[in-house]
């Protein structure tokens, strides 16, 4: 596009480059020159004004300019030689500046120069930009900080509200029970109050009977008041005895357990009443679990004795000379079997002697050396006991105690249901009383143990021909 110059009015096409007016400058120069000789007190430094170095000091104008390598001040008029000199212009001229000594670099004597003046305002701008995003992360954290304690605030009131919903669960799942025990106590204190009753009228039936004269009645009423009262217990009898028979032996181990289920209190007729068929029954079941057992020499302790088999041992004072085994006991008179037993399993032992026996069973490993109870059979958790002695039982386990109030048998059954957790001691002879039941978990294989006391001997049972044969 085509532009015309405004003094000569010539045309250019293109545009020229602009460019300083020499002559329009050195005008405008000698204007100014001539205004500040004419008026020079207008031009006369002030309070605060940077003085001119090239001036009189009695008249010093006002500096316009500094020079950074000059490092002097400059008036309109003596800063001419550094717009007209060629050598004076590649000079650095500032706005008027005092001190410029001051501003020299101590090391290299320079002045402030632009690159360090970009770097200090991109320092600037980046402290500036720094802190704008420091003020904006500190809201962003105010806000989150807001939003946590919002969302603490709801998450405790939503576990206040848990607690007392579960709080009232609890009292009503105790009231209900409190309800239930209530009335069972109350079921059970009504036939309480009915037996007594009962009691009382039988009470009553035979002090009629007694003051009767009239013999024929007295025979008459008096059998069949005895054979109601006979009835009713016996048929109780063989409600527990089938009881016994279904908790001892599971009905899944026993073949042909039909028999088992069937048995009723309808199954007995008065005139076939008794309690050996039942018994007879009751050790058939359990002789089909019987186990063979035999004693291992090597945990016996030498004041035992082991006796063919070994199948039983007697408690002497004369040490036997047993060889040394890491796994015999040296300061119990105690013994293991070989045999450790994993599920359901019956065995019979006997024990005579003028001492007591320990009849049990325990985890492999059970402590051998020393008289502690880690050692002891039924005082540690893994181990337990049924002691016999002429005058009773005590069963032990973990050290605790329980009195067993059943006259002495010298046969004594044991049956153990590992998978169950249950270890049952009997007594064997005509019958089978269940003397002691331990319940707890067994985890490990199980091993039969002995303890004796001095002069007590104890036989294991043959496992030939169902068991131990006729108990009597």
């Amino acid at each position: 596009m085509a532009q015309a110059n405004i003094s000569c009015r010539e045309t250019f096409s293109p545009r020229p480059v602009l460019r300083r007016n020499t002559v329009l400058a050195e005008m405008v120069d000698k204007l100014k020159l001539s205004e500040m000789l004419s008026a020079p007190e207008l031009f006369m430094g002030g309070f605060g004004d940077v003085p001119c170095d090239f001036c009189p000091s009695e008249s010093r104008l006002r500096a316009e300019k500094s020079c950074l390598v000059c490092l002097a001040s400059f008036c309109e008029l003596h800063g001419l030689p550094h717009r007209d000199v060629v050598t004076l212009r590649r000079h650095k001229l500032v706005s008027a500046v005092e001190s410029l000594s001051e501003r020299l670099c101590a090391q290299h004597r320079l002045g402030l120069r632009s690159e360090a003046q970009r770097t200090v305002q991109v320092r600037t701008r980046t402290g500036e930009r720094e802190l704008e995003e420091f003020q904006q992360s500190l809201d962003s954290l105010k806000v989150s900080a807001s939003a946590v304690l919002e969302d603490s605030e709801a998450v405790f009131a939503d576990m206040a509200l848990r607690l007392e919903k579960t709080k009232a669960e609890v009292r009503a799942r105790l009231e209900t029970k409190e309800r239930a025990v209530v009335g069972r106590a109350g079921r059970d204190v009504e036939q309480l109050e009915k037996d007594l009753e009962d009691l009382r009228r039988r009470e009553k039936e035979i002090c009629e009977l007694l003051q009767s004269d009239d013999s024929t009645h007295f025979l008459q009423a008096g059998p069949l008041l005895a054979l109601s009262r006979l009835r009713s217990r016996m048929e109780e009898l063989c409600r527990e005895e089938v009881e016994k028979i279904s908790h001892a032996v599971n009905e899944d181990y026993v073949s042909g357990g039909e028999c088992l289920k069937a048995v009723t209190v309808s199954s007995f007729p008065l005139s076939s009443l008794s309690l050996q068929p039942a018994d007879q029954r009751m050790r058939a079941a359990f002789l089909r679990f019987s186990c063979r057992l035999s004693l291992d020499t090597d945990t016996a302790h030498p004041t035992l004795v082991l006796l063919e088999g070994p199948q039983g041992a007697h408690c002497g004072e004369e040490p036997q000379s047993y060889p040394p085994h890491q796994q015999r006991f040296d300061s119990v008179a105690q013994v293991l079997c070989r045999e450790g037993q994993f599920g359901a399993s019956y065995w019979e032992v006997e024990w005579r002697g003028g001492g007591w026996v320990d009849i049990g069973v325990t985890y492999k490993g059970i402590g051998r050396k020393g008289g502690g109870k880690p050692c002891l059979l039924g005082r540690n958790e893994n181990s337990w006991r049924l002691r016999c002695t002429h005058a009773g039982y005590a069963a032990w386990h973990d050290n605790r105690k329980t009195t067993v109030a059943a006259p002495p048998c010298p046969r004594i059954g044991v049956f153990l249901e590992r998978q169950k957790g249950a270890l049952s001691f009997y007594s064997v002879s005509d019958t089978m009383v269940l003397l002691h039941t331990f319940r707890c978990p067994l985890s490990q294989p199980l091993y039969p143990a002995f303890r004796l006391d001095l002069d007590s001997t104890l036989i294991i049972c043959p496992h030939e021909g169902g068991g131990c044969g006729n108990p009597n």
